[in-house]
């Protein structure tokens, strides 16, 4: 019984040793400068960057300030999550699978989700808003630009890097509520435009976005259309062409003469005056 014990101890205190020096000795040898620089590198249409990446005791990653500044766009100057945690996955690891989870701070909501990486350079990203964001987060606007309302995402991406030229497929879904936008210096003169709802549905496949679903409404005016959007490696630019349909109401010539006068002077027809681009 004594001998049964004496193991019982040195199995306990062995084990006490290896959950406290191995969570130490990760921290002292993961490679944050790797990883922070690998984020930094990102080939991605626009700047990504990250302030900080580090390890903590119970072996979450923490990236802090993950900014990601887009090109050339007129209403946002970068995109950034304040917080981003991620750790393993135990309960999928434990099964064979190498799956991180991870949040993202969102204001007083969050973003989270999962990354699961497969055989032969696969790699799976599924993510989720945890509720209602309300803008402008998590966007830093361009000065004079204002954003209301809320909005929420779901989607999910699968990489292939042994693909052919198609690298990316999945899908997403966007919707917004309330939405409200003042631009004051457009190109069209200033703009005070609202929609009561919205929603941006679309699928990926071989790294191109298709967005077959576009439904704005609104008291002023309703939208729906589709587009194509991809980045083009050659000039190294998004490129994009789509085709929306205006229907404006009364009350957008009242509030926004500029937007109602270029609307009207496009084609016309049973769905609306059609934008194509």
């Amino acid at each position: 019984m004594k001998r049964g014990w004496r193991y019982f101890k040195v199995f306990g205190i062995s084990l006490l040793v290896f959950i406290l020096v191995f969570p130490l000795g990760l921290m002292m040898t993961f490679p944050t400068s790797a990883v922070q620089t690998w984020i930094n590198t990102l080939n991605l249409p626009g700047k990504v960057s990250v302030t900080r990446v580090h390890l903590d005791p119970i072996m979450r990653l923490r990236l802090n300030d993950l900014v990601w500044q887009p090109e050339k766009n007129p209403l946002v100057e970068v995109i950034v999550l304040k917080g981003v945690k991620a750790r393993p996955s135990w309960s999928k690891i434990f099964l064979g699978k190498k799956v991180l989870e991870f949040t993202g701070e969102m204001g007083a909501s969050k973003i989270f989700g999962h990354v699961e990486f497969q055989k032969k350079g696969r790699v799976v990203l599924s993510l989720a808003t945890e509720d209602r964001v309300f803008f402008p987060t998590p966007f830093v606007l361009r000065r004079g630009v204002d954003l209301q309302g809320a909005w929420q995402l779901k989607g999910d991406v699968l990489m292939d890097k042994e693909g052919e030229t198609g690298k990316m497929s999945g899908g997403w879904a966007f919707s917004i509520k309330n939405f409200h936008l003042k631009w004051p210096s457009s190109p069209l003169g200033r703009i005070d435009l609202s929609f009561i709802s919205g929603r941006v549905d679309g699928n990926i496949t071989r790294s191109v976005f298709n967005v077959d679903k576009i439904v704005f409404r609104g008291n002023m005016m309703d939208v729906d259309g589709t587009a194509l959007f991809w980045h083009d490696p050659i000039k190294g630019d998004i490129r994009i062409k789509g085709t929306l349909y205006f229907r404006p109401k009364i009350g957008l010539k009242t509030s926004n003469a500029p937007l109602d006068g270029a609307i009207r002077m496009l084609p016309k027809d049973p769905r609306g005056f059609r934008l194509v681009f």
